[in-house]
């Protein structure tokens, strides 16, 4: 359990988590310490959970890093859904992941990168025995779903835009690999993604015969990506009950880098052929993440109602898809109250819809009762906010599976406070039983900070919601107060959740001695839609109140703190509000840290790769919506500039390119301002090597030190 001086904070959460049981006797207590970067990185992530069909066993898979190796792998566990000790299915060097059972329960599918090629579909005999392939597309495969009699798979691999077929694939990449010349033709934007070039390779959706008898057939030839490039999933295609069909999501407006129509197509197979498509969504803005009803008559799906907006709510929406050929019913939103953006869903076997959304800094788990949903296909109309249940609010659910029987929900439970596992959670009784213990040792001997939560009146005199992580008591010794470390999130439509985050963990900025406040500002999710919706246009105005506000609040209700000695950092947008803090508070701040910040919002809009999103936030392109670009770009404030500041970036980070820190770097080297720049050429939008995550947290360890420290500098 977490240490006594941390165990108020439970009360964050409204269950008890109960910290997994052990096989014997627990040993002696041992001696507690801060969290350091390597109990961070050895945190085991056990996530993709698969109930069997006999609802005795869990499979999921659980991913390791090695400071050592510098690398991390991802392996397939089982574990009995009653509970008891879990077994360590694959063992191999390459990722194995994404399990699901066979219908009959007597093979495990999954994804496997083996021998260093790329991932296949692979399949474990459940009884024992070795893996086998038993897909071989030439540009491996991202996701899979096998068809409900066993026979058949769908999977989504790497094609051409100007292919139909495997073989024109195949004959591609040969002639790609002949080429002596590096250089590559573009005519058309997204031309790049996140941190690869992408050129005419385009993501198919396949039909593929396990046993080997038929060759691949590709269900969506052309110049399309199934699942979308952007917005796109795993969750985007599925199977209808009987196998005569597939519901798929595909972008197919002319410039994808300004759209965020995603849609959901149902296409019908025609003796293993692609047959006629439909459309099925109707709106503008993103549909996603298709779900069949057991009777294969409804189909289910979350839908954003705006386009070009990639952070609307997303509504749970369903369609009546007819019998007979009767042409497909009227789109019907389930609920609208409370607001909730839906996450993640899935359906109970007796029609109930089961959910999780973000709320007030958790991920919650909720219910949508099949009497709701009855009620508002005969009434044909939307649902209210009493027929939405919550079944389990405090932490971060961050995934689960509901067993066949509908008893039981299968979770991945996490937050400030419990480093992350797997949890059965007992819908007759409401209690959550543990799974798995990975972690154990983690949660024995790591010390964990106290967390609190404040609110506070932020801009616009609205209320603005933030936790905070108080050091751990065996870094406070006998200092009264200590400096506060302000963290803000990206985005901008995000937020700080009450989770064991893998990268900007709050918990081991709190064990460096600082206090930590992490702001929820304007344009955060989980707060309702318009909170959300606030930020649009107004990047540097409210959130940027709220920050400051927070830092007040922190010192007037948090004995511990002392805000006049105080840094920010913050990454993406919360580069970005670093950067605008920068230009906007004098020496409030004695140091900042900037990691992959947007810095001058021209230059990131021309060449960043998703151009709805600055058009969306900021009303256009630069040349119809100057006003906003030049008033909430940091770089218009670079003669302001006056704190100590550490730049960070990757070179490979193509959402916000490297040359935005290069450009702030510059600003602040000439200015003889203190400053210093990490620099990653490996590395993309995030950090994820565990070598270079231990540099950069040192590196950021170290500044802290150097202006935190009394007197100060």
């Amino acid at each position: 359990m977490p240490n006594p001086a941390t165990a108020a904070a439970l009360l964050l959460l409204s269950v008890s988590i109960p910290v997994p049981a052990q096989s014997a006797a627990p040993p002696a207590a041992p001696a507690r310490h801060p969290m350091t970067v390597e109990d961070l990185w050895s945190t085991v992530r056990p996530s993709a959970i698969a109930v069997s069909p006999d609802g005795t066993r869990v499979a999921y898979q659980a991913t390791a890093w090695s400071l050592a190796d510098n690398k991390g792998n991802t392996d397939l566990w089982w574990v009995p859904l009653g509970g008891g000790e879990p077994a360590r299915l694959t063992r191999q060097p390459g990722s194995d992941s994404a399990p699901a059972w066979s219908p009959d329960g007597a093979w495990i599918y999954f994804l496997s990168a083996r021998d260093g090629q790329p991932a296949q579909v692979h399949r474990l005999p459940a009884a024992g025995g070795e893996a086998e392939a038993v897909t071989a597309l030439g540009g491996g495969v991202s996701a899979f779903r096998l068809a409900p009699d066993g026979r058949r798979l769908l999977v989504a691999g790497s094609s051409f835009k100007e292919c139909a077929d495997e073989a024109c694939a195949t004959a591609r990449r040969k002639a790609d690999a002949a080429r002596a010349a590096s250089g590559r033709v573009y005519d058309g934007l997204m031309y790049r993604h996140w941190n690869a070039w992408r050129g005419d390779e385009r993501s198919h959706v396949f039909l593929v015969d396990p046993a080997g008898q038929q060759p691949p057939v590709d269900l969506t030839p052309g110049d399309v990506d199934v699942p979308p490039l952007a917005l796109g999933s795993s969750h985007d295609f599925a199977w209808s009950p009987d196998g005569g069909a597939v519901a798929l999501v595909a972008n197919r407006d002319p410039v994808v880098a300004i759209s965020t129509n995603n849609d959901v197509e149902l296409l019908a197979l025609d003796g293993g052929r692609p047959g006629a498509r439909t459309r099925i969504s109707t709106s503008p803005g993103s549909d996603a993440g298709p779900r069949f009803s057991a009777d294969g008559r409804t189909l289910y799906w979350t839908s954003m109602p705006r386009g070009g907006f990639e952070a609307d709510r997303r509504e749970l929406v369903a369609r009546d898809l007819g019998a007979g050929g009767a042409a497909p019913g009227a789109i019907r939103r389930l609920f609208q109250e409370p607001d909730l953006s839906v996450g993640d869903f899935a359906l109970a076997p007796n029609g109930d819809i089961y959910f999780t959304a973000q709320d007030r800094a958790r991920q919650s788990l909720f219910r949508l009762p099949v009497g709701s949903l009855a009620e508002a296909g005969a009434a044909g109309v939307t649902a209210t906010s009493a027929k939405v249940e919550a079944v389990l609010r405090g932490g971060n659910v961050k995934e689960f599976a509901v067993a066949p029987d509908g008893k039981n929900v299968v979770l991945t439970l996490e937050s400030l406070l419990i480093f992350p596992e797997l949890y059965r959670l007992d819908l007759a009784t409401g209690q959550l039983h543990s799974l798995t213990r990975h972690n154990e040792a983690l949660q024995r001997t790591v010390e964990l900070g106290q967390v609190d939560e404040l609110w506070f009146e932020g801009g616009g005199r609205e209320q603005v919601h933030a936790l905070v992580v108080r050091p751990p008591r065996s870094k406070l010794g006998n200092a009264a107060k200590v400096p506060v470390v302000v963290l803000a999130h990206g985005g901008p439509q995000g937020a700080w959740l009450d989770e064991m985050h893998a990268r900007w963990n709050q918990q081991l900025f709190a064990a460096m001695g600082y206090v930590v406040v992490a702001p929820n500002f304007h344009g955060s999710t989980g707060y309702g839609q318009a909170f959300t919706d606030s930020i649009t246009k107004d990047w540097g105005g409210k959130p940027y109140q709220d920050v400051m506000a927070s830092l007040e609040a922190v010192a007037a209700k948090i004995p511990e703190a002392d805000a006049s000695r105080a840094c920010a950092a913050g990454g993406s947008y919360g580069g970005y509000m670093v950067n605008w803090l920068l230009g906007q508070t004098g020496t409030r701040f004695r140091c900042f840290v900037s990691h992959a910040g947007l810095y001058d919002m021209k230059a990131f809009y021309g060449a960043t790769e998703e151009t709805w999103f600055p058009e969306w936030d900021f009303g256009g392109p630069y040349w119809v919506s100057e006003e906003y670009y030049e008033k909430f770009s940091p770089s218009s404030y670079a003669a302001q500039f006056k704190t100590p500041t550490l730049v960070i970036h990757g070179e490979l980070d193509f959402r916000v390119p490297v040359t935005q820190a290069m450009q702030l770097f510059t600003a602040l080297q000439r200015q003889g301002i203190p400053s210093r720049f990490l620099y990653f050429p490996d590395e993309a939008h995030f950090v994820a090597k565990p070598a270079n995550a231990r540099l950069w947290w040192g590196t950021i360890e170290d500044w802290f030190a150097r202006y935190l420290a009394e007197p100060g500098p």
